[in-house]
């Protein structure tokens, strides 16, 4: 109850571009801070491996870490942003065709296979990063977050590639402009199951509408149009 009363209290509170900004800012952050602990607990357990590997009596092997930079270190994370965009605005592309979460979790299957997609590819590029499959993979829209990062931490890739590529990450999304709600102004049903419950709201808005009980407050009134603006948006 708790959790609902707080999801309606958001609802309520704020409108639903604000609400969806959020929630792609707070999970992209939350993304990229994963992406950081997991860096340096890699660099903690190369640095470390050997106290802790005679802990357990087993002999420190040699291991190196990929040479990052500053420069290559932003590059990266320039990837990581231009991908969570580019995934992020495909996945409001889908919500925005669908009514409900079970049809929103079916119409996402195929971009969370373009996902998978992309990481079947990395032990490939890991093996031959400059080899032909790898850079044509690395050029393409829905895998080159994954692993145009995974050849420039193994080898030398051109400045003009690079910047071309992140180029082309930038445009390749779906803007929120494009995005249009399925039901706007004079929107009218034409299936028969929808067209019935329409018909039946129609009758329940007639029966409020005559009805002793209602309440006719100005103050009343213009807190819930404000209230159901900011939860239906423009459609509503």
């Amino acid at each position: 109850w708790a959790s609902a009363h707080g999801a309606a209290r958001c609802l309520a509170s704020v409108s639903p571009d604000t609400l969806l900004g959020g929630k792609v800012l707070g999970v992209g952050a939350v993304g990229l801070t994963q992406q950081l602990i997991w860096a340096v607990s890699a660099v903690a357990l190369v640095q470390f491996r050997g106290p802790i590997l005679a802990r357990f009596g087993l002999p420190a092997s040699p291991m190196q870490l990929p040479d990052i930079n500053l420069v290559t270190g932003l590059v990266l994370i320039l990837f990581f942003v231009l991908g969570y965009t580019f995934y992020a605005s495909l996945f409001a592309a889908v919500g925005s065709m669908v009514n409900n979460e079970q049809d929103a979790n079916q119409a996402a299957t195929p971009v969370t296979m373009l996902i998978v997609l992309a990481a079947i590819f990395i032990q490939p590029v890991l093996l031959n990063p400059s080899g032909r499959l790898s850079q044509i993979v690395s050029w393409l829209p829905f895998s080159a977050p994954e692993l145009m990062p995974v050849r420039m931490s193994l080898i030398a890739i051109p400045c003009y590639e690079i910047a071309a590529l992140a180029a082309g990450m930038g445009e390749a999304r779906i803007p929120p402009s494009s995005l249009q709600p399925l039901i706007g102004p004079g929107y009218r049903p034409t299936e028969r199951d929808e067209l019935g419950l329409w018909q039946q709201m129609e009758r329940v808005e007639e029966e409020v509408a005559g009805s002793n009980l209602l309440m006719k407050e100005p103050a009343l009134n213009r807190y819930l149009q404000g209230l159901i603006g900011k939860v239906g948006g423009p459609a509503a």
